[in-house]
């Protein structure tokens, strides 16, 4: 995913601010999605970036080599989005309520504007009177200021 978080020219190792403007879009992303507004979640991701969600239990998945449960480029996450739109979309008709949890944000790197951020994360998921957990972590998620939304 990309995003614009405004990194200021010239920031060097001080990572507090950094973190703090970041925190504040994952956040908003988890908002966004709380709040069943996807297209303007969609609206966070640059042209030509993947939304991959890896199974779970490991590390080192390929989306080449193992079965993801979403390995979406940008043109297959815009059509996902415009289809969950749909009344048709029975999966999501009625629509669930949802719950995103952020925490343990931390920058695992920096270079040239580009931050590569790692936290974990939980969503509740509650539909028909089932409450639905998922938890894990969100690694070399890349956030950066060249791409305007």
């Amino acid at each position: 995913m990309s995003g614009d978080i405004a990194l200021a020219p010239g920031m060097g190792k001080d990572t507090s601010t950094l973190r703090g403007r970041i925190e504040d879009f994952l956040y908003l992303e988890a908002e966004l999605l709380d709040d069943w507004k996807i297209e303007e979640w969609f609206a966070l991701f640059a042209d030509g970036a993947t939304y991959e969600v890896p199974p779970t239990g490991s590390d080192e998945s390929d989306p080449a080599t193992s079965l993801f449960y979403i390995a979406d480029d940008y043109v297959r996450l815009r059509e996902r989005v415009v289809r969950l739109t749909k009344k048709e979309a029975h999966s999501e008709y009625p629509r669930s309520q949802q719950r995103h949890m952020v925490s343990n944000v931390r920058i695992t790197g920096l270079s040239k504007g580009v931050a590569d951020v790692n936290c974990n994360f939980v969503t509740f998921r509650a539909k028909r009177g089932v409450v639905d957990t998922y938890y894990g972590d969100r690694k070399s998620t890349r956030l950066n200021s060249s791409h305007r939304t």
